[in-house]
């Protein structure tokens, strides 16, 4: 989390944690309370979307690979997103998979998100169109900056060497 919040200070004037629990955050950061029951991330970016406005960046915390150039390329995206995206993303080439949490979610996302969530809808690639997402593909062999560390046997991967770092 340490990594993640110095990172995004490097970029953003700016930056939050987002979680339900504020008592356990180790960082002098302000902390934006998930005021949702069980919903996930797209609960936090809701809250926060609710609280702050957009645009909002949003970025996971256990992206132990992520760098400067991959916050620095999609604050560029964004810039250049035609007014009517909601959503500034990456997306994996020839899968179609979009990060949604290494994105830029406008003013707009949320009534997507909130229709979504009041569906049952809780994952984040399902609630905003494609037509209204602005998306930089990557490779595959770029995904790299994506894995995250959920799980122990993540974390396996990792002692493993199993995710290659170019």
């Amino acid at each position: 989390m340490e990594r993640s919040a110095a990172l995004l200070g490097r970029h953003c004037e700016e930056v939050y944690i987002s979680c339900r629990h504020p008592e356990t955050m180790p960082l002098p950061l302000p902390v934006i309370v998930d005021v949702t029951e069980r919903m996930g991330p797209v609960g936090g970016i809701i809250t926060a979307l609710r609280r702050l406005g957009g645009p909002l960046l949003v970025l996971a915390c256990d992206l132990p690979f992520m760098e400067d150039s991959v916050v620095r390329q999609l604050l560029q995206a964004h810039a250049k997103r035609p007014p009517h995206c909601v959503m500034t993303t990456w997306e994996q080439g020839g899968t179609g998979f979009i990060e949604a949490l290494v994105a830029i979610y406008e003013d707009g996302a949320l009534p997507h998100l909130e229709q979504g969530v009041a569906r049952g809808v809780f994952k984040l690639s399902r609630l905003i169109p494609p037509s209204l997402r602005h998306t930089i593909t990557y490779a595959e062999n770029d995904g790299k900056f994506f894995f995250n560390v959920n799980y122990p046997h993540d974390l396996r991967k990792l002692d493993n060497s199993e995710v290659h770092v170019l």
